[in-house]
């Protein structure tokens, strides 16, 4: 079972229909994140949470799950592109409990399961008030005050916004997929480049072979040996002249993409350049110098006082070479330098890892890199942020080890090197830049559904989503009953629920029972409904606790009621609540010895499928057969809860009884066999049993 990272909470839905507010809590407190995991305020991690709402809360999917289903969610690329179809915009109007104080996460538990509405110390968990707004009525349709959902769903990696769709490529289409080095040794890419007008792209691999295409069909122009040793890439400044240089010494080797021939051009120094070749740098392996156009040192160039020219790895400049990125040594982030005064921009926090590569864009709206989502470097992946923010726009979902990145001077393409793993060939994948202005095909038809699309005629009676927003704001000092009676409820049932767990820990059934009542009776008030959706974990335990008392005549009505409505749910944690009715109407009519009715209820709980639960019915049933001396079928049912059972009270009876039945039955053959299961009775870490297993051995030595 995944762990619930976030919960959310219906505050308010605007009467078009076209905003909610939600508060959304950080339920999962992980120690290893500094500050813990942060709020999200993504078009992505929005829609995520609003398709499990629609997917999950009442069991028959809503429209949202019904566009689309849970794999595309899994695609960075797809949901960053394709979240703006559905979602329109993301506000946070408040925070509470953010920063934490080291006192305060003391205070936490590292996470919290959604129970009745609620979250255990729900006033201390860091927490966000929004409002969503979306393109259709639809998306949020069914949802209403009060209800409650929890996601496993983390913070997207980012989402476009309308600004940024001409400026960056569609990661979920690969226009062109190129092998550049199909045979041979030296199989991947050690270096791409773009001419500064764009027509062509160059690669070199590791050894001495050059491939250069034309990027208007994408076709292979050239493929021959330079012959340079240790080599390295450079297009000649304004002109389709590509050198190749050594590392080592001045050897250079140029080819005119024009002319079709090798030729001789003045030494290009460096091994990067601006887009004017006025400022260059070159890599010292470890460490960087900046020079000019002849080669000599360039004073010119400052780099701030926290970073060491020794520690840079990488270096980009942007157009105008009036700024630099620095990926350093000693920073996970990105630095925007200020060419020739030092000052810092911005620093880009990718917080994701090693950076493998960088491009600058046209214009200098976007930085493309390449790195590792995770600890691992099996899954480096390409993403898009942008320099006036510092914040992610979209990651590409190749599963594959991205590698070298390179967008074309004139903004029309992305190229993405990747393999699949270290030694495996190179594959360029090339991008179109600008997303589509249509949505792709698979929602179409749903996105034009009903006729709302991306438009919606307001009615002017209706309370529209600004005004949802002046009325949130206002019921920061003047809460409206009405809109906050479901949200209250949800409150109450949840600190009811808290202090019911904690009575029943310290098995206060008769303390235990008041509290699940007080949090059932609040979602009834709230609701009017005898047995409201939102409390039905409550009135399970609430049916428990009756039965834990003794209390049969009340428990048995409220389980049976609880099967009839949840037994035939598609819904899987409803369809839990009725395995565990059925458990307890098996536990209770055991404990008052009618092992005939008993039956029935654990056959069913078996019957089920259910996994979680088998192991305890078997138990229960062998248990039931033993004590009205059926032992041949008790032992059956013992043998298969050893199999299936690691629970140490269970496995200690099972074991016990099974060879206290082999011992009865006296066959020799037998002894052995019994010896062992005695073993398993005293190393189970249940000791009831203990004694009567040291008697059996003793007996049989």
């Amino acid at each position: 079972m995944s762990t619930d990272l976030y919960g959310a909470r219906v505050l308010d839905v605007a009467d078009d229909r076209r905003s909610v507010r939600l508060r959304v809590f950080v339920v999962y407190n992980e120690p290893s994140i500094d500050g813990g995991f942060p709020l999200p305020d993504d078009a992505v991690f929005f829609l995520r949470l609003l398709w499990d709402f629609a997917d999950a809360e009442y069991g028959a999917p809503r429209p949202l799950a019904r566009a689309f289903g849970h794999e595309p969610l899994m695609d960075e690329a797809w949901v960053a592109v394709n979240s703006r179809w559905f979602i329109e915009g993301v506000d946070r109007l408040s925070t509470r409990n953010h920063p934490m104080t080291d006192e305060q996460w003391d205070t936490l538990a590292m996470f919290y399961r959604l129970r009745d509405g609620g979250w255990q110390d729900e006033d201390q968990l860091v927490q966000g008030d929004y409002v969503v707004r979306v393109t259709d009525p639809r998306w949020i349709d069914g949802l209403e005050l009060g209800d409650t959902c929890s996601t496993v769903w983390g913070v997207g990696f980012g989402a476009t916004e309308p600004d940024d769709a001409a400026y960056v490529p569609d990661f979920t289409r690969s226009a062109h997929l190129i092998e550049p080095f199909r045979a041979g040794k030296a199989r991947q890419a050690s270096e791409i480049a773009f001419s500064d007008d764009g027509n062509y792209l160059a690669l070199l691999n590791w050894s001495t072979e050059l491939v250069v295409y034309e990027t208007s069909g994408w076709t292979e122009r050239l493929r021959l040996d330079h012959g340079v040793g240790l080599p390295s890439l450079m297009w000649v400044p304004g002109r389709p002249v590509v050198t190749v240089k050594s590392l080592m010494d001045d050897e250079q080797w140029a080819y005119d993409m024009e002319a079709g021939a090798v030729t001789e051009v003045p030494h290009e120094p460096g091994n990067v350049r601006s887009r004017t070749g006025r400022y260059r740098a070159r890599y010292l392996l470890p460490g960087v110098e900046f020079l000019d156009v002849s080669g000599a040192p360039d004073d010119s160039v400052t780099l701030p006082d926290d970073i060491d020219p020794g520690r840079v790895r990488q270096v980009a400049f942007d157009d105008e070479g009036s700024q630099m990125l620095l990926i350093s040594q000693d920073r996970p982030d990105i630095t925007v330098v200020e060419t020739e005064t030092g000052r810092i921009r911005s620093r880009i926090a990718t917080d994701w890892g090693w950076v493998s590569d960088v491009a600058v864009t046209p214009g200098g709206r976007h930085v493309l890199i390449s790195q590792s989502a995770f600890a691992s470097d099996d899954q480096r992946e390409p993403s898009v942020w942008r320099m006036s923010d510092g914040r992610p726009v979209l990651r590409g979902s190749l599963g594959r080890q991205a590698n070298l990145v390179a967008w074309s001077p004139d903004g029309r393409w992305v190229v993405v090197e990747s393999r699949i793993k270290e030694k495996a060939p190179s594959r360029l994948d090339v991008f179109p830049v600008g997303l589509p202005v249509e949505p792709p095909a698979e929602l179409r038809g749903v996105l034009t559904e009903g006729g709302e699309s991306h438009g919606h005629a307001h009615d002017p009676t209706v309370r529209p989503t600004a005004q949802l927003i002046a009325d949130t704001k206002a019921q920061t000092t003047e809460p409206q009953a009405e809109t906050e009676s479901r949200t209250a409820a949800s409150r109450r049932a949840g600190i009811a629920r808290q202090t019911a767990d904690r009575l029943c820990d310290e098995k206060d059934w008769a303390g235990a029972l008041t509290a699940y009542q007080r949090s059932v009776d609040a979602w009834r008030a709230a609701t009017g409904e005898e047995y409201p959706h939102q409390a039905r974990w409550g009135l399970l335990y609430l049916a428990q606790m009756h039965g834990m008392l003794h209390d049969f005549e009340r428990s048995r009505p409220l389980q049976l009621k609880l099967l009839e409505i949840f037994a035939e749910s598609q819904d899987r944690e409803e369809r839990e609540i009725a395995v565990i009715a059925a458990l307890r109407m098996g536990l209770d009519y055991k404990e008052e010895r009618k092992l005939a009715e008993a039956e029935p209820w654990f056959q069913q709980v078996i019957d089920s499928g259910d996994r979680r639960h088998i192991p305890t019915a078997v138990a229960h049933l062998a248990e039931l057969h033993y004590q009205i001396g059926d032992k041949e079928r008790s032992a059956r049912l013992y043998e298969r809860a050893l199999e299936i059972s690691d629970d140490p009270e269970f496995v200690a009876e099972a074991a016990y009884r099974l060879g206290e039945y082999l011992a009865e039955a006296g066959d020799p053959a037998d002894t052995a066999r019994v010896t062992e299961l005695m073993k398993i009775v005293l190393s189970s870490g249940f000791d009831g049993f203990d004694d009567n297993a040291q008697r059996l051995l003793a007996r049989i030595r």
